[in-house]
């Protein structure tokens, strides 16, 4: 067992891993895996977005950087052109100081993109970020193919949702969260291919279902409880869902109703010897979250469609493969370490930070399609390789090598990253730790009348569209947009009375934590590794007694 150097905890580090270490030329970690997990995750903020002047042409852009950072910033449309020079921040090593101290000046002065994600491949849909090939969406993130969706993250194929996360292939709906195939629905919860439902968690296949759980392809339950089709529809209409003092009071009744069922101690499909939670058609994966056809990796969160030989990653996949300590890496990806917001084919690369499309760069931040550079200056094969070399063994003797970045050089607040949703700390612990924290922007003072936000949509008129609202949980300011008016009037709901941030925060709130505890299945005894800790009084089943459970 070794020691984390940041929390004293132990943790384990296996033959199977030296092995992959060595396969990847770098030394064993210092940290335990959730502390390395922070670290990365502290260098990705998705959800955050700000007004602020593109350094390149003075026009005024929208970021996930705030313009108070001291950094340059390019529109991502101007980033990716040949109108500026890529290597003009280049510099050489110095030999006399630390390998993290320069490459902080070098992310000082290297221009980086606005957004990540790529120009030319979304139409209407300029306030998204970590998202791409998206359709007249707002405010959706790590999200690709979806029309017309709003307020939601990790969503995939989608149309016409919002307030979603981790969605796929879904229409028509509204507060999904782990949700597959779903249609004209809301409020589900680890659900696949049910249709015109509402508050239903893991059920498969069902139709015309209320307030129902771990439920197999049926029609017309209320509350577990088969019903004729016309005394369901009675029912519904009785219970004025389309009030939202009703509707909170039915979604606070579901909550408590649910813990008195048998819950699955992971959730997953089509897997073979995995450990983790949210797997799906993966082989030899262990402590993996969220993730999807991974093959022979360890410690990754939000793997995207075939990664193999990676470990340490978070956001990866789509052909990458032998990945170490890498963020927001893919497409293509192959033989990287300690990477960060590089999608599209990146190889051979190390300690780099928004590099797409380019192979053997070292230490190098804000350059795209290219090569053979340290320190964004360019160098022959032949000189790059015997530098390289050098290097690493400067950063061996300043116990540097095999680090990722350190949290301290992100040019993000720790509280706007994602890390903060996953390892939440408060400001007084974020300084503490000596990182750096965002304090909320004040935004002009709204002094006018306070809205009544209308019960009903029938009683919402359009002019809800021109005032400001006041949530009604933190009383920030929020607006309605017009595409989501018509959205909600689609789905005969209230409109929200908080704002996508605290909508965003409840979701989350109801997903398990990534972290695995051991207890015994409550059937059976057999040992599992879950992600419901043991003080929880869900009744946890392993999978063989869980499918037994089903109605």
């Amino acid at each position: 067992m070794q020691t984390c150097a940041l929390t004293g905890k132990p943790f384990e580090i296996t033959a199977e891993d030296l092995v992959f270490y060595e396969k990847m030329g770098v030394l064993p970690p210092t940290l335990c895996p959730e502390e390395r997990a922070r670290r990365r995750m502290a260098w990705s903020n998705q959800r955050n977005l700000y007004h602020r002047t593109c350094d390149g042409t003075g026009k005024k852009i929208i970021s996930n950087i705030s313009s108070d950072k001291p950094l340059k910033v390019y529109d991502v449309n101007f980033w990716y052109s040949d109108k500026w020079d890529q290597l003009g921040s280049g510099r050489d090593f110095d030999f006399s100081r630390p390998f993290f101290e320069q490459f902080g000046e070098l992310l000082l002065q290297a221009p980086i993109p606005s957004l990540f994600r790529s120009p030319g491949f979304d139409e209407n849909s300029e306030y998204t970020n970590h998202a791409g090939k998206n359709k007249n969406c707002y405010l959706i993130f790590d999200s690709d193919q979806c029309h017309d969706v709003y307020y939601s993250q990790s969503v995939n194929a989608c149309r016409d949702i919002s307030d979603c996360f981790r969605a796929g292939n879904c229409e028509l709906s509204y507060q999904l969260i782990d949700c597959m195939k779903c249609y004209g629905s809301a409020f589900l919860q680890d659900c696949d291919n049910c249709s015109e439902s509402f508050f239903l968690k893991n059920c498969i296949g069902c139709q015309n279902c209320f307030g129902c759980i771990n439920l197999r392809n049926k029609k017309y339950y209320f509350f577990n409880k088969p019903l004729s089709k016309e005394v369901y529809e009675k029912t519904l209409r009785e219970l004025g869902k389309e009030q939202f003092s009703k509707l909170s009071h039915i979604q606070n009744h579901f909550f408590d109703w649910a813990k008195q069922f048998p819950q699955k101690f992971m959730m997953g499909v089509n897997n073979e010897d995995v450990i983790g939670n949210y797997l799906s058609h993966c082989k030899n994966a262990e402590y993996c979250f969220d993730s999807r056809n991974l093959w022979d990796c360890k410690y990754i969160q939000q793997g995207f469609e075939d990664a193999k030989n990676c470990m340490d990653c978070s956001e990866v996949g789509d052909g990458a493969e032998l990945l170490y300590e890498c963020n927001g890496v893919g497409y293509g990806a192959q033989n990287n370490c300690f990477v960060s917001n590089a999608l599209s084919k990146v190889n051979n690369s190390t300690y780099s930070f928004h590099i797409p499309f380019s192979s053997d760069l070292f230490g190098c931040v804000g350059l795209h399609h290219q090569q053979y550079c340290i320190l964004n200056k360019r160098y022959s094969k032949d000189e790059y390789f015997a530098l390289k070399t050098k290097i690493i063994e400067h950063m061996k003797k300043a116990g540097e090598w095999g680090e990722f970045f350190p949290i301290s050089l992100s040019p993000f607040g720790y509280n706007e990253t994602v890390a903060q949703d996953y390892f939440p700390m408060t400001k007084e612990e974020i300084m503490k730790r000596g990182w750096k924290g965002k304090d909320e922007e004040e935004s002009a003072k709204y002094e006018g009348p306070k809205v009544q936000i209308p019960s009903t949509i029938g009683e919402t008129q359009d002019s809800i569209c021109d005032q400001i609202l006041e949530c009604e949980q933190c009383a920030k300011n929020y607006r309605i947009a017009k595409p989501e008016l018509k959205f909600y009037r689609k789905m005969n709901l209230p409109v929200p009375h908080s704002c996508p941030k605290c909508r965003h925060l409840a979701r989350m709130k109801l997903r398990n934590p990534r972290k695995l505890y051991h207890r015994n299945c409550g059937n059976c005894g057999t040992g599992i590794e879950t992600t419901y800790a043991p003080e929880r009084p869900e009744k946890v089943l392993c999978e063989k007694c869980y499918e037994q459970a089903l109605i």
